[in-house]
């Protein structure tokens, strides 16, 4: 059978060439003509969390990857990403179990603590009765310093490439989006250079400027799907149909 592209989660239904096949509960639920599709596909697109490990064990090429999923989830990973990167960011640090009695050595106040999940709601600590809270609730727990940002972006990049910045963070005030365009600066390039390394094809990045004017990653977020710039809404999902129609991912 020629190889061909399919999609497991229904994202990119209306994308010429990708046979769309749904996300079931288990591998199992798949009909053996549908296993086949999978096991001869040159990339399954949208493999989804459940199923993107698996694939990829077996020799698969997904997109996105199952690292850039496990980014998106996790912060135990993203926190060792970080340290290991070298790329400029904010200190951060795992605690588990009673390490967490060494916080307060490590971090002044005040801290931001979160869960080792991404659905876990970051907060601001601002005393030791906080953070013995904070430390009974999660384990591990992850705190990272608090900066008082001059700027907030958030750079949505798609196959490497920057194709979004937002001026401050969703529900801020002052937020805006568009296509590119002041953060524009070496900061791309460099992070295009980063995510390629690490292979984060399909990643959201909270960036910060201190009021000493370094530029910090602040933290990996999944990108939003749909956004509103001068030009009209923005699909990500049609943007990558745009780029498997056009050859770029394949």
């Amino acid at each position: 059978m020629p190889r061909t592209l399919i999609a497991i989660a229904p994202f990119i239904v209306s994308c010429p060439g990708v046979i769309t096949l749904g996300v079931r509960p288990a591998l199992c639920d798949y009909s053996p003509e549908e296993k086949q599709l999978i096991n001869s596909a040159e990339t399954i697109f949208f493999p989804t969390p459940r199923f993107a490990e698996i694939f990829e064990a077996a020799g698969e090429k997904t997109f996105p990857n199952a690292f850039t999923y496990q980014i998106r989830k996790s912060r135990v990973v993203e926190a060792a990403l970080l340290q290991f990167s070298g790329f400029p960011h904010c200190r951060i640090r795992v605690y588990f179990g009673r390490q967490k009695e060494f916080i307060a050595n490590d971090f002044g106040f005040p801290m931001i603590a979160m869960g080792p999940n991404r659905s876990d709601s970051a907060r601001i600590i601002e005393n030791p009765s906080q953070l013995a809270d904070a430390a009974g609730r999660f384990n591990p727990l992850i705190i990272r310093e608090y900066i008082e940002y001059e700027e907030r972006m958030l750079l949505v990049f798609t196959n490497y490439e920057c194709i979004a910045e937002f001026g401050g963070l969703p529900g801020e005030r002052g937020y805006s989006s568009s296509i590119k365009g002041s953060a524009e600066i070496p900061l791309y390039p460099l992070l295009s250079d980063l995510l390629r390394s690490f292979k984060l094809c399909d990643i959201a990045v909270e960036v910060g400027r201190a009021k000493n004017g370094a530029l910090l990653i602040d933290s990996f977020a999944r990108p939003p799907v749909y956004w509103e710039t001068q030009e009209g809404t923005v699909n990500r999902h049609d943007y990558i149909s745009g780029l498997i129609q056009s050859g770029m991912i394949f």
